[in-house]
């Protein structure tokens, strides 16, 4: 097995997180939460987080850290099937920008990505919200909901990416 060499120390279980989250946001992931936020106010200010992440942040990623997707156009095959029939993706997650920099991959439609619950308590949960991360809980009718905004995002045929 290879395993590159990083300031991280790699944990001696497999299927552990090698990252530490420190919680920031006490929210409460149960039956009352909307995993799936679709209201006025949210679509406003992910209309104004777009425009920073597009016109901005992006931009100064690929000058400062020489930011390189690719692969791109392979994805362009799958685009009229993912908006007349939904899709559903994977891949392997590493950082925490992962979930930012899918955006940066696929424009339209935007994928909702399921995300670990304890991301969701993080510093950039904020972020994850407006850029379609939806997270998953480790309680029990919270999951039960869950499980129903996600077959109902199937349904209206959306995109649907799982790190």
């Amino acid at each position: 097995m290879y395993i590159p060499k990083t300031k991280f120390i790699y944990p001696t279980q497999s299927d552990t997180h090698m990252l530490h989250v420190t919680p920031k946001y006490h929210d409460v992931l149960d039956k009352n939460y909307d995993f799936v936020k679709k209201g006025r106010a949210f679509k406003f200010k992910r209309f104004f987080f777009n425009i920073l992440w597009y016109g901005l942040a992006l931009p100064v990623a690929r000058i400062r850290y020489m930011v390189k997707v690719e692969g791109k156009k392979k994805l362009k095959q799958y685009k009229k099937i993912a908006k007349k029939e939904g899709i559903i993706t994977t891949s392997n997650h590493v950082f925490v920008w992962d979930y930012l920099v899918l955006r940066s991959i696929v424009r339209f439609p935007k994928p909702k990505v399921l995300i670990w619950e304890k991301n969701n308590t993080a510093g950039l949960s904020r972020m994850y919200h407006l850029a379609g991360c939806v997270p998953i809980t480790s309680n029990v009718n919270g999951f039960k909901k869950l499980y129903r905004d996600i077959d109902q995002l199937l349904v209206e045929k959306n995109w649907l990416h799982i790190y």
